[in-house]
């Protein structure tokens, strides 16, 4: 995409790229004066990556034609520099800079923030409070830990299910987080205190997922083959919702609540009447298991990610596959939309995690880091942070800025 710039293009002046001959000196803070840009420019090419950022943070000292050479820093390198220019252009107000910025996100700039050791095996699970402050996280040793977001604490540990936790969810209307686990319970828990409050019972086997409705009502997803919706709040059992031919691996509602959807180890996809239980529709496509599932937050949009290494995209309303994103060399466990619907995340068995575009189904890039599968995936509700959590028992913590 051709950069429109500021102001024209002196050709004159060193380009970012161009070599300085000779040896080079870091210039003094008071470069900015003592050189302008062109000194700034020549401090670009040097070898050592603090001195150029700390250039970069110079630019804008210099009016529109630093902002020239922030825009084509940000179209034409990457990595830090690519970031730093990003960060200092993004809350500019000026018009071209606004354009030049619209084939980029901020999501494309995650970068790890901090690793926390929270597990002593697999972490099947993350999930923020509604107020983004803390992040629950369940575990293949049988626990629950809950972290405070902004500096990694361990806050409390919930103990109290036989088996592996394997789904963790918060409610949006009433102060419960909700444990789904191997031992066929879900537990829930009072979030302030981290008190067990009951254990539901009911499926007869593996509870593997777990989702609230905005108005409190928990879905539940199970090995049994069966989906049940929970009254969380009075503990009652509402409804069963049968049809799939294998265990059900992941729930999710509608963000109005309306709808239920479910993945299943039998390669299909349902689409429930969240208030009747009655089956919509059926999804095909998908070749292998669907392991996780996502409504956009507008609603009009399903996600799936299979064991087929794909992630499809349907259309909630007709049934239509729209699209299939294809990247990941193995399995997907986890997907998760950024609040603003822009961005797609998903995490696979190639220990990746991968963002896409969803205006074009772009990916946006990949993050390492993770040393084993990444099981989970969940976005802070202002979509600042991207929190990860993996089969080597850790949880990353992602952020734009």
């Amino acid at each position: 995409m051709p950069v429109k710039m500021l102001v024209p293009e002196n050709s004159n002046q060193p380009r970012v790229f161009d070599a300085v001959k000779g040896g080079y000196n870091p210039a003094p803070p008071s470069s900015a004066v003592l050189g302008g840009l062109p000194a700034v420019r020549q401090r670009l090419t040097n070898a050592d990556i603090e001195v150029r950022l700390a250039a970069l943070e110079e630019t804008v000292n210099y009016g529109r034609a630093g902002l020239n050479l922030l825009v084509r820093i940000l179209y034409h390198t990457s990595g830090q520099l690519q970031h730093r220019a990003f960060k200092l252009l993004r809350y500019r107000t000026e018009p071209e800079v606004r354009e030049a910025l619209r084939p980029f996100h901020p999501h494309e700039f995650l970068r790890c923030d901090r690793t926390i050791q929270a597990h002593t095996t697999w972490v099947f699970s993350v999930a923020f409070s509604p107020n983004g402050r803390t992040l629950a996280s369940a575990s293949k040793d049988k626990t629950i830990q809950v972290w405070e977001v902004s500096s990694g604490r361990n806050i409390c540990t919930l103990d109290g299910h036989a088996n592996w936790v394997f789904s963790v969810a918060y409610s949006l209307r009433s102060p419960i987080l909700a444990s789904g686990s191997w031992d066929n319970t879900i537990k829930l828990w009072d979030r302030s205190s981290g008190e067990e409050i009951c254990t539901l019972t009911g499926h007869a086997n593996w509870v593997n997922s777990l989702a609230f409705s905005p108005k409190g009502i928990l879905a539940s997803g199970s090995s049994d083959k069966t989906i049940k919706l929970w009254h969380a709040a009075t503990q009652r059992q509402l409804c069963t919702l049968k049809g799939h031919e294998g265990g059900v691996l992941s729930v999710a509602f509608s963000p109005d609540g309306r709808l239920v959807a479910s993945g299943s180890r039998d390669n299909t996809i349902k689409l429930w009447d969240a208030a009747t239980g009655k089956e919509l529709r059926t999804l095909r496509g998908h070749t292998e298991q669907v392991n996780a599932i996502a409504f956009s937050p507008d609603g009009h949009i399903l996600a799936s990610g299979s064991f087929d290494n794909n992630i499809k995209l349907w259309d909630t309303f007709s049934g239509e596959e729209l699209c299939t994103l294809a990247g990941h060399d193995r399995w997907i466990y986890a997907i998760a939309f950024s609040p603003d619907g822009q961005t797609l995340a998903s995490g696979s068995r190639d220990n990746t995690i991968k963002l896409w575009q969803m205006s074009s189904g772009r990916q946006l890039c990949t993050l390492p880091g993770h040393t084993w599968s990444v099981c989970s995936l969940a976005f802070s509700p202002d979509g600042h942070i991207l929190a990860s959590g993996g089969d080597d028992g850790t949880i990353k913590i992602w952020r734009c800025d």
